[in-house]
């Protein structure tokens, strides 16, 4: 590769780290404020209200409901594709440092339909957010729809759900041979 566009492996790898820090940052809309004074209320339709703010002050609510739900084989295939955009990353930095952009462009491809996959699994929450003055007025509104991005990573999940057992197995085997 020669040294005249190195700009143009930049913009593709770029896209491929924003796109992986959008799954990897906290979810706005679900974070909790320990500082102000909530009361919680949860409807039957499965909308939780938290209220902030002084009785005959300035009140803000937020309203959320999350649709979908992960169980915890969920939990551990997201993880794993996490682990796996890390991995792609990774293999995209070396290409670049052997100045392969060819493969390093086809390994932020492969991380960002991972990245794809996450975002189709997660669950999404509508969040709804109303300030009122003391009088009543409405002075801030928001809706929007978030995730919990928050995805633990289990760091060697598959070397020890898969490698280990079968090496144990052939150590088993070669202890009876032996």
């Amino acid at each position: 590769m020669s040294d005249r566009h190195p700009h143009l492996m930049a913009r593709p790898l770029a896209a491929g780290l924003v796109a992986f820090a959008i799954i990897g940052g906290p979810a706005w809309g679900q974070r909790d404020s320990s500082s102000s004074s909530s009361h919680d209320q949860s409807k039957n339709n499965g909308e939780v209200i938290r209220t902030f703010g002084a009785e005959g002050g300035y009140r803000t609510e937020v309203a959320s409901r999350t649709e979908g739900k992960l169980s915890d084989e969920d939990r551990r295939e997201l993880s794993l594709l996490t682990a796996e955009v890390l991995d792609h990353i990774q293999a995209a930095r070396e290409a670049i440092d052997g100045d392969d952009t060819r493969e390093a462009l086809q390994e932020v491809n492969k991380a960002r339909q991972a990245i794809k996959a996450i975002r189709a699994m997660l669950p999404k929450a509508k969040v709804r957010i109303k300030t009122t003055a003391p009088d009543g007025k409405v002075v801030y509104g928001d809706e929007r729809e978030v995730e919990d991005s928050r995805i633990p990573i289990y760091e060697g999940m598959l070397h020890a759900r898969t490698l280990t057992p079968i090496l144990a197995a052939r150590r088993n085997a070669s202890e009876s041979r032996g």
